[in-house]
């Protein structure tokens, strides 16, 4: 029975260890937070797979361990974070700390497959250059592949079913790392040329969504000068059967990849002297820029209905980056939330998914009394309410992702808030 290693048990770590299980492997699961290791170890775990959680509780406990095991792996796969840094620059530290404790036991003959989101060249130069330390030769005495992860937080796509894509060092590299995913995969991954082909796809589809997400807030931003509705002008190109995707405005992006994938990228360019990043950067602006400009947007809606910001309630509705998704990461929501508590005299946050930043224990207590009501996120359990929104005593409305009634909101006398609407 050939073994597997997973290292960074997050949310692509756990379902690649579930699904590697599944179809035989040898598992073991290596993470630095040993509370986390601790909680699996008790069959505490939860995914957005059932299968995947059905799975992690059939492991044993001691195959869960938060130190790295000196033993033969066949394949060992790290799936740590790589965020950004204060001054948006590219934070490897985590993936250098994984490295570094696999190079340390590292055997003849192992593959060593990176899923980390990482710039275009940096498993040449980075990765490979800590795993040959002890005197092994990658492609050769051991092997090294890059497959970056595609998991979707909060939707409904089991790890099997997406489709992959695989780069490697050699052709060796290649078809070790190949037969891996052919084996937990429902098609087999899709082969680049090379590993930096595959490192720059996963930052190019990430860096898509921002881009096109960027440029529909602006033409959002076009629709309220113009007071034309922006979800009447989306509605009506969907129709159109070619050349066109929807995006939809919002108040940013947030999450573990499309706010930080882009700065990967700029970086490298920077380091190689290449300097037209300036339409990357522009993106990342204008999402950036969204919730300084829904405040901008209250302002006026409060002027108009004789309301005074800095003596008013609000009710703050959402944290998490994404709907339905308890994760804060980069979220949007928060900076929104920032921006808000300095003008506003007393908000009441709340977020069923994520109650880490709740002020108050309900909905109910959140919008009862208060003046204005800001839908940050538009999670099931505030969509299925809409109804006890509208209906509040609240005299404005802020809803950040178009997801409201507008004509129900003003024929209620109120000020609605939306984004190019």
């Amino acid at each position: 029975m050939k073994k597997v290693c997973v290292v960074g048990l997050g949310y692509v770590g756990l379902p690649l260890l579930a699904y590697s299980k599944k179809v035989g492997y040898d598992v073991t699961g290596y993470d630095i937070d040993k509370n986390k290791i601790l909680n699996l170890q008790k069959r505490r775990v939860t995914t957005d797979d059932p299968e995947a959680t059905r799975l992690l509780k059939s492991i044993p406990s001691e195959k869960f361990t938060y130190s790295m095991p000196d033993q033969f792996f066949d394949y060992i796969l790290v799936c740590v974070p790589t965020p950004v840094k204060t001054g948006k620059r590219p934070d490897y530290s985590y993936l250098e700390k994984a490295v570094s404790s696999i190079a340390e036991r590292l055997h003849k003959g192992e593959t060593i497959i990176i899923e980390s989101t990482i710039a275009p060249g940096t498993t040449r130069t980075l990765v490979v250059p800590i795993l040959e330390r002890k005197g092994l030769k990658a492609g050769t005495d051991f092997y090294v592949a890059y497959c970056p992860e595609r998991i979707s937080p909060g939707d409904k796509w089991p790890l099997p079913r997406i489709k992959r894509i695989l780069g490697a060092l050699n052709d060796k590299s290649r078809e070790k790392a190949r037969e891996f995913y052919t084996n937990i995969l429902e098609q087999p991954p899709h082969l680049t040329p090379d590993i930096e082909t595959a490192e720059l796809t996963k930052i190019y589809e990430n860096m898509f969504r921002d881009v096109n997400i960027a440029f529909v807030n602006e033409i959002a931003r076009v629709c309220d000068q113009l007071k034309i509705d922006v979800k009447e002008v989306i509605s009506a190109a969907t129709t159109k059967p070619f050349g066109f995707m929807p995006f939809y405005p919002g108040i940013g992006v947030g999450g573990h990849c499309i706010p930080v994938d882009p700065y990967y990228l700029i970086e490298e360019m920077e380091k190689k002297d290449i300097r037209n990043t300036s339409f990357f950067r522009l993106a990342r602006s204008i999402n950036d820029s969204m919730a300084e400009y829904i405040m901008l947007k209250l302002y006026d809606s409060a002027n108009k209905n004789g309301i005074l910001l800095s003596r008013s309630r609000a009710a703050f509705l959402g944290v998490t980056y994404k709907p339905n998704v308890d994760d804060i990461r980069e979220s949007p929501a928060l900076k929104l939330l920032s921006v808000v508590s300095q003008k506003i005299a007393e908000i009441r946050v709340y977020d069923p998914v994520y109650p880490e930043y709740n002020t108050v224990d309900s909905f109910e207590d959140a919008i009862k009394n208060v003046d204005i009501i800001i839908l940050a996120v538009p999670h099931n359990n505030f969509i299925e309410n809409s109804k006890k929104i509208i209906e509040s005593p609240a005299k404005i409305i802020v809803d950040c992702h178009n997801r409201l009634n507008k004509k129900e909101i003003i024929l209620k006398g109120k000020g609605y808030v939306g984004i190019g609407r």
